[in-house]
């Protein structure tokens, strides 16, 4: 019996995912553990995600990342790609063809465009703590899919108050900054 595989294949398409995740109280422990049968083993802390970002929905007017690029941690998992299983080239190829599946089967909405990867070293996102407090905040599983066993989600772990939700975000985003963004 895996309950972090049962959690995340009952929570596979759920947009509230994290919200279901706080409630458990081994989510953390959960980390050690495959949360898929795809997955080629959980994620390390040695490991480097990326995340692709996606103009205009990620952006500014101005060009600069939205503060808000990185909220999905906060809800339904922040999607990334493991670069010890899936290259860059690979991380933008798709990218770029989601971007252009949204344009084909929305025509009226903006149109998307792959601008940027953004890259972070998974053991400063597991040192994120939460606002005044050393309980860690956010952790990362491996959600392998099948048509992509290099997918993990980055989810909150913690209670989401409006002061943490603002301290993750800005910390993930500090993280992400460490690496260039490869446009």
């Amino acid at each position: 019996m895996n309950p972090c595989r049962d959690f995340f294949c009952a929570h596979l398409n759920d947009s509230s995912k994290v919200d279901a995740l706080i409630q458990e109280s081994d989510r953390i422990a959960w980390e050690g553990i495959s949360a898929s049968e795809h997955s080629p083993e959980p994620v390390a802390n040695g490991e480097v995600l990326c995340r692709q970002l996606v103009q205009p929905i990620h952006f500014q007017d101005d060009g600069s990342i939205n503060p808000t690029a990185f909220d999905d941690v906060m809800n339904k998992g922040l999607s990334t790609d493991r670069l010890k299983y899936r290259d860059l080239a690979e991380s933008r190829s798709e990218g770029v063809e989601r971007a252009e599946r949204h344009n084909a089967d929305f025509p009226s909405k903006p149109r998307r465009e792959l601008v940027a990867l953004a890259k972070f070293n998974v053991a400063e996102i597991r040192s994120i703590t939460a606002m005044n407090a050393n309980d860690r905040a956010v952790a990362v599983y491996d959600t392998a899919l099948p048509a992509n066993p290099a997918h993990a989600d980055v989810c909150v772990v913690i209670e989401k108050t409006k002061e943490n939700k603002r301290s993750i975000r800005s910390k993930l985003y500090d993280v992400a900054k460490r690496h260039d963004f490869n446009y």
